[in-house]
């Protein structure tokens, strides 16, 4: 999926429940809206570490409710 020209990325996988698709990949260097991208989802452990979202303006909410639950939540890179 090619979504190096997106720029909003909100609630894309609010309330999301046992997602297991690898993008670890995925591009999200353009992304400037983040806000509640993953509220309220569960079962994600994907690895996430190297994501790039130094362009977010708006990261507000974005990994809450359930976000405790990633293993790989103490390294994540993404600050903006």
């Amino acid at each position: 999926m090619d979504i190096t020209t997106t720029t909003d990325f909100s609630r894309l996988f609010e309330s999301s429940i046992n997602f297991i698709s690898d993008i670890s990949s995925w591009n999200f260097s353009s992304g400037n809206d983040f806000k509640y991208m993953y509220n309220n989802f569960s079962n994600f452990d994907q690895d996430i570490r190297d994501w790039d979202i130094s362009s977010g303006t708006d990261c507000s909410i974005m990994l809450s409710n359930g976000w405790e639950e990633n293993p790989w939540q103490n390294d994540f890179k993404g600050e903006y």
